[in-house]
């Protein structure tokens, strides 16, 4: 997170980032970004991919 507060969804599990939070996804499950604050947010996605085996 950069700036603002975002509640993300992974699966099942919620999380409420702010600031300097960061959050690694582990497996392939749907995931929903929401600012449901007043003020805007942002923040960065960064996609790597393991080396196959």
């Amino acid at each position: 997170m950069l700036d603002g507060r975002l509640t993300f969804h992974e699966g099942d599990v919620v999380h409420e980032l702010g600031p300097g939070d960061s959050i690694e996804v582990d497996g392939p499950v749907p995931c929903v970004f929401a600012n449901t604050g007043d003020a805007e947010c942002r923040y960065a996605v960064i996609l790597a991919r393991a080396e196959g085996p």
